[in-house]
């Protein structure tokens, strides 16, 4: 027990010395962010993770992401977070500034400190001179931690809009 409460000292310590030698804007901004990310719905953290891969924020896609989320997309699975930053977060973020993705429906609910998010998607891409719409569907588990609701589980597939879905072009 005394070893705990002398680690957990030190940490805090460690961590009031960071905080000092940081520059106050830098340290607000900290501060900020991790009050807003603790008092996010399940839903406000899903939009985070995907407004974070549309800024081109990597640090905060893989904050948002418990290390032990596990990553299923279009029948390949990611076994960790550092499983998926390795070989698809550059390419997620490479792609998400040219993908205008709307939610078309979402329904949310918590359980305990569970969380899940569903949400159906319709993302428009144009890449060269081609136009690709996919209807998604999103499957996001989230738990709730010290630090606010982290996703453990994420479940993406897609796939092309039937052409008779499609809204008809105007003249």
């Amino acid at each position: 027990m005394k070893i705990l409460l002398v680690a957990l000292l030190g940490l805090g310590l460690l961590q009031t010395a960071q905080a000092q030698a940081q520059t106050p804007s830098e340290a607000q901004t900290q501060a900020q962010t991790k009050a807003q990310t603790q008092t996010q719905t399940p839903s406000q953290v899903v939009d985070a993770f995907h407004q974070a891969m549309r800024a081109n924020q990597p640090d905060r896609v893989l904050e948002l992401l418990a290390p032990e989320a596990v990553v299923y997309e279009q029948g390949f699975a990611e076994l960790s977070r550092d499983d998926w930053a390795g070989k698809q977060l550059g390419p997620a973020i490479a792609f998400a500034p040219h993908a205008q993705r709307k939610v078309l429906r979402r329904e949310s609910r918590e359980l305990g400190d569970v969380a899940w998010v569903l949400t159906m998607t319709r993302t428009t891409v144009s890449l060269a001179e081609q136009t690709l719409v996919l209807v998604g569907a999103e499957t996001a588990i989230l738990r709730l931690q010290p630090q606010g609701w982290r996703i453990v589980h994420l479940h993406w597939s897609a796939h092309e809009e039937p052409a008779e879905a499609a809204p008809a072009a105007t003249p």
